[in-house]
């Protein structure tokens, strides 16, 4: 039995780990590629033909409000990239990777691309002033000019010697003529003058400097860095007592998960290991968030009764006593939270 449980969580972890590296979008911008994954992004420099970084996808687009990313196109003279999931659509300023206000909208805006209901977008492209939305049994043609859809044909009509079953991810780089479709660890080069399959393809997605590869190493990492500062998640009067009994000092992260400054602090400074190590060894750590769920909890509202605060995020250092020793808001940086901390030790000694 033992070996069986091993076996399904083996199993498990494998099969989460694939879902991680399967491609759900690409698109191209500023003469990068951008391959997006379910938790990161992964960008390719088109000069140089080499990775250039690949990191979590919240926190190059830390606003997302999608879990799972259909496809990505982007018009590079406005410098807008759009991403499709579900019946939805976003667009994001890619000069500061933030979604437009009013956004998301219904994706029927683009002139009903979606045949019925349960169509689900696949990839999307551009060329020759068309946006390409395919399917897995379809693709509809949608003209940028005149913003309507020219046509809806079948995938194999338009693409006829298609290997795949399934499209990951597609873009097209206009000044070649060519489309690259992915699938899987494969992917395949399409003329679009004739539509049809360059030879000699399918080849193997690592020519494109293991780009599943650097995008594993970054799940990789993220996991790690879940070993960040480790929050008590107690009552405020048990994280009271604790600190009496510690002699530790609380700190307080006082956030909104609304604003990207309080996403990229816990993203990129909480998660920092010398930041960790040195707040899990000196400091009770407490959450304070705005949502219902926080609101609603006997820990928020004791701890609302002897404490304000003005702006996201705030952090506080508070001793046993209930008495704040120090009050900072706004950005900070590993430097500064590691600086603040041997500040409020000093006062307690």
């Amino acid at each position: 039995m033992k070996k069986l449980l091993l076996a399904i969580a083996l199993f498990s972890t494998i099969a989460v780990q694939a879902q991680d590296t399967t491609i759900q979008a690409t698109f191209n911008w500023s003469q990068k590629t951008y391959f997006l994954f379910p938790k990161h992004v992964t960008i390719y420099n088109n000069k140089t033909n080499e990775i250039l970084e690949s990191k979590s996808i919240r926190i190059v687009f830390d606003d997302l409000p999608f879990e799972q990313i259909d496809g990505a196109v982007c018009y590079a003279s406005r410098g807008k990239a759009y991403f499709f999931s579900g019946d939805q659509y976003i667009r994001v300023d890619m000069l500061f990777s933030r979604m437009d206000p009013g956004y998301p909208k219904p994706i029927n805006e683009w002139g009903e691309i979606l045949k019925t209901p349960d169509t689900k977008i696949e990839a999307t492209f551009n060329w020759d002033e068309k946006t390409y939305f395919l399917s897995s049994n379809q693709v509809t043609i949608y003209d940028n000019k005149t913003n309507e859809v020219l046509e809806r044909k079948p995938l194999t009509t338009v693409f006829r010697d298609l290997p795949f079953g399934q499209i990951d991810g597609a873009i097209c780089y206009a000044s070649k003529g060519k489309a690259y479709f992915f699938s899987g660890d494969q992917y395949i080069r399409v003329d679009m003058l004739s539509h049809k399959m360059d030879k000699g393809y399918p080849r193997p997605i690592s020519e494109w400097g293991d780009v599943l590869k650097a995008t594993t190493n970054a799940i990789k990492k993220v996991e790690s860095l879940k070993k960040g500062i480790q929050f008590f998640e107690g009552s405020w009067e048990e994280t009271l007592a604790l600190s009496k009994k510690t002699g530790k000092p609380i700190f307080v992260n006082i956030y909104t998960s609304g604003f990207h400054v309080c996403r990229r602090i816990a993203l990129n400074v909480f998660t920092d290991e010398k930041v960790a190590d040195f707040y899990n060894k000196n400091f009770i750590n407490v959450r304070i968030g705005d949502s219902a769920e926080d609101i609603s909890t006997e820990r928020h509202r004791e701890f609302c009764k002897t404490h304000s605060w003005e702006y996201f995020p705030t952090r506080m250092y508070i001793n046993g006593n209930n008495e704040e020793l120090e009050v900072s808001d706004g950005c900070t940086s590993v430097y500064g939270l590691i600086y603040m901390g041997k500040k409020v030790l000093k006062k307690m000694k």
